[in-house]
């Protein structure tokens, strides 16, 4: 069993290549738009929060001499409060905005695969626009998402940390038993992740939304987690190393290196997280062939014409 879901994890990677190369014009075309929009939304984040990063920590240093009682250290206090405030503000704004356009972008990815997958071809454009038609059903869909995601990291936050924070240090400092934790919930939330990401596929490529997309993606999902499972892991651990080396690596080279190399593994993930909803469109058509339902094209069909000849994964049963 092990092994058939291996060989199937190979084979959805495969036949995700396999659609890029089949369609590499629209494709391309695809790819180079989510890399200049997610560019352009991390260039004006950090342009945005620069100046007041940089006042915050001389505003700091500047407390740091202040007696404190007198005016100039109320001034000093209020002033980083104000600048904290914008940070906070700006941060909520992008982390909002790059949240809209890593959607967008997995939406047109997912659209445009099952088009090919279809054997069927559309203008760029129009594609986009019935992307944009979309949009209810996949706000729906992503709020229910972020809720189902944030509480379970704060379930998760809840059990562990009064059991594994160090009181002893002036600051709370986790001890070796919080970072064992993190791999079994990690990897729970990664399994998790599987249905939330094909509720979103659900949502562009079927008319559902909300928690009849994720009824749908649990339904069709038996049997082939271990699929989606093993999909974002290879993700999850490609970007967990990535931010883990631009981390230990940004300080040491300087503020305009830690934003070249952020723009550069910012595009690697980008690229990868396109192939993985890639292989998520291909995991869909597999688990609906698996179950013996038909692909539902109604709306895809209503723009491409459907080829006869037998489909990427059409031997996959």
């Amino acid at each position: 069993m092990e092994s058939n879901s291996l060989s199937s994890f190979v084979r959805i990677l495969r036949e995700s290549l396999h659609l890029f190369l089949k369609n590499k014009g629209l494709m391309t075309s695809i790819a180079m738009l989510i890399l200049l929009l997610h560019s352009f939304l991390f260039s004006c984040n950090y342009f945005s929060i620069e100046p007041f990063t940089k006042d915050f920590v001389k505003k700091r240093v500047q407390l740091f001499f202040a007696r404190p009682g007198t005016s100039k250290y109320t001034n000093i206090v209020t002033s980083m409060t104000s600048d904290f405030r914008m940070l906070a503000g700006l941060e909520w704004f992008f982390i909002l905005a790059l949240s809209m356009a890593s959607l967008f972008s997995s939406a047109t990815t997912v659209l445009a695969s099952a088009v090919t997958y279809a054997e069927g071809n559309l203008s760029f454009l129009y594609l986009l626009s019935r992307v944009f038609k979309s949009c209810k059903r996949l706000i729906i869909t992503w709020f229910y998402v972020s809720l189902f995601n944030l509480g379970y990291l704060l379930l998760a936050f809840s059990l562990i940390f009064p059991f594994t924070v160090n009181f002893a240090f002036p600051l709370f400092r986790p001890t070796t038993f919080v970072y064992v934790m993190l791999i079994p919930v990690s990897a729970f939330h990664t399994y998790l992740a599987v249905v939330w990401k094909m509720s979103v596929v659900i949502s562009v490529l079927e008319e559902k939304r909300g928690l009849e997309a994720f009824g749908k993606a649990w339904q069709i999902l038996k049997g082939l987690k271990t699929q989606g499972f093993l999909l974002n892991l290879v993700y999850d651990v490609l970007a967990l190393i990535g931010y883990i080396w631009w981390y230990m690596e940004s300080p040491k080279k300087g503020t305009y290196y830690s934003l070249v190399m952020g723009l550069m593994l910012l595009n690697v993930g980008c690229l990868i997280k396109m192939l993985v909803d890639m292989a998520f469109t291909v995991l869909y058509h597999m688990c609906k062939l698996s179950h013996g339902e038909e692909i539902e094209f109604e709306r895809i069909s209503k723009y491409i014409k459907v080829s006869n000849e037998p489909t990427i994964g059409a031997d996959v049963a």
